[in-house]
């Protein structure tokens, strides 16, 4: 059987989110994080260490489902805003959203 590939890069807006986050505590705390505080709180947050978070944010790692939900309630928001994924091949969204099943014409 042939391995199945994905055809998309999976994006994410956890800078866009962090820097939410460090307002949030800034306004709320009076104290000003810095980014590794609060990666590594996140990582606290999730159960996993602050370097995943720094992994994940950078691209080099990819988060399991449980911690992709895990993250985004600590950034107060979705996984579909804190991660998306882009289609790796031009007219790939199309040929999707035109799918028909079980090889319907």
């Amino acid at each position: 059987m042939a391995k199945a590939t994905f055809p998309f890069t999976l994006t994410n807006n956890i800078d866009r989110y962090a820097d939410e986050k460090r307002k949030e505590i800034i306004r709320k705390y009076d104290i000003t994080p810095t980014w590794k505080q609060i990666f590594d709180d996140c990582g606290n947050f999730c159960g996993v260490t602050g370097h995943t978070i720094r992994m994940i944010r950078s691209g080099s790692s990819n988060p399991s489902v449980t911690l992709a939900f895990l993250m985004a309630k600590y950034f107060n928001t979705t996984v579909d805003d804190l991660f998306g994924v882009s289609p790796e091949e031009e007219g790939l969204m199309e040929k999707l959203d035109n799918w028909k099943p079980c090889g319907l014409e």
